[in-house]
C-alpha cells in the first residue's frame, strides 16, 4: 500500500512538472481578474476530472476475470469512484457560483467546498487500498487517473496562498497533508481542458490498460479546442 501510494504520488508530481505550465498567481500576488480567471480554468477542468474518476471503474471492471479483482475490491472502487464523481461535481457548482471572489464566499459553502474536497481525497486513498492487489496494468492506469484527479484538486487550492488554503479548507489540507502533499508546494498554471484530457488519454499506463482491455471505455472525450475556429487534432 505504502509503495502504491508513493508510485501515485509520483506520477501526480510528474503531471505537474511535466503537464502544467508552472506559474506564480496567488490571492496576493496579482488582481481579482487574474484569480477568477484562473477560476474559471480549473472550473473548465473540472467535468473531465469528473470523467476521469469515472474511468476508474471501468479499468478495475475491465479487469474483471482478468486479474481477478473480487467483488468486494469492485464494491470499493464503484462506491469511492462514484462518491469522488458527486464530491468533484458539488465542489465545480459551488466554486462557479462564488468564482469572481471565492475567499468571501459564505463560511457554510466553504465549509461545503472543504467537506466535498477533503471527501474525495479520502475516496482516492479508498481505491488506492482497494486495487494494490490487481495486475501491473490495473495498479497503474489506476494510479495514472488519481494523479490527474488529483492535479485537478491542487489545482483549485492552487489560486489561493497556502495559508489561506489551510485556514478556509482544513479538512482538504490535511487530507492532502496524510497522502503527503504539501498544498501550495507547487504553483501550477491550468491547461486546457482539450491539453487535459489528450494529457490523460496518451499517457503510457492509460494506453496500456485500453490496448488489454479493448471493450472498456477507459478513455475520456477530449472537448473541441479551436483555434481561429479551426478545430485542433
Amino acid at each position: 500500500m505504502h509503495n502504491l501510494s508513493k508510485a501515485a504520488h509520483a506520477v501526480l508530481i510528474g503531471i505537474l512538472c511535466g503537464t502544467l505550465a508552472m506559474g506564480t498567481a496567488t490571492l496576493g500576488g496579482c488582481n481579482s481578474t487574474q484569480v477568477e480567471a484562473d477560476i474559471q480554468k480549473v472550473i473548465a477542468l473540472l467535468p473531465t476530472a469528473v470523467q476521469i474518476a469515472g474511468s476508474i471503474l471501468n479499468i478495475v471492471s475491465a479487469a474483471e476475470g482478468n486479474s481477478a479483482p473480487s467483488a468486494a475490491v469492485l464494491d470499493t472502487v464503484k462506491n469511492a469512484s462514484g462518491q469522488v464523481q458527486a464530491d468533484l461535481t458539488l465542489a465545480n457548482s459551488l466554486v462557479a457560483q462564488y468564482q469572481t471572489d471565492l475567499a468571501s464566499a459564505p463560511a457554510g459553502v466553504l465549509g461545503q467546498i472543504d467537506a466535498a474536497v477533503a471527501d474525495a481525497q479520502q475516496n482516492i486513498a479508498a481505491i488506492l487500498s482497494a486495487v494494490h492487489v490487481a495486475s501491473a496494468t490495473v495498479i497503474a492506469a489506476v494510479n495514472s487517473a488519481i494523479a490527474s484527479v488529483q492535479t485537478v484538486i491542487l489545482a483549485l487550492i492552487a489560486v489561493l496562498p497556502a495559508p489561506t488554503t489551510a485556514a478556509l479548507f482544513p479538512k482538504l489540507t490535511a487530507s492532502l497533508h496524510s497522502a503527503g502533499i504539501q498544498p501550495g508546494s507547487v504553483k501550477a498554471g491550468v491547461p486546457s481542458p482539450h491539453a487535459f484530457a489528450k494529457s490523460f488519454n496518451n499517457d503510457a499506463r492509460i494506453v496500456a490498460a485500453q490496448q488489454a482491455y479493448p471493450n472498456a471505455q477507459i478513455k475520456v472525450p477530449v472537448p473541441h479546442a479551436r483555434i481561429f475556429g479551426v478545430p485542433l487534432p
